[in-house]
């Protein structure tokens, strides 16, 4: 998985381009909170988090680059 995408667009032009940012600080975080927690429960809590976050923004980023 590829850990960041940058969008090279206007977000007044494409709003989509607001979203899939938004999406990937989301991702961003869970990712680093799952790395800085020390209980596995919690770590495989917030890793789960990171992968749906990552999943989503690979579809959108697919999408708007389809567009």
């Amino acid at each position: 998985m590829e850990e960041n995408k940058t969008v090279d667009a206007c977000p007044r032009c494409c709003p989509q381009a607001m979203l899939l940012e938004g999406e990937a600080l989301a991702y961003q975080k869970a990712h680093a909170l799952a790395v800085s927690l020390t209980d596995p429960a919690s770590a495989a809590l917030a890793a789960g988090i990171a992968q749906r976050h990552a999943a989503r923004f690979s579809a959108l980023y697919a999408l708007w680059k389809e567009n």
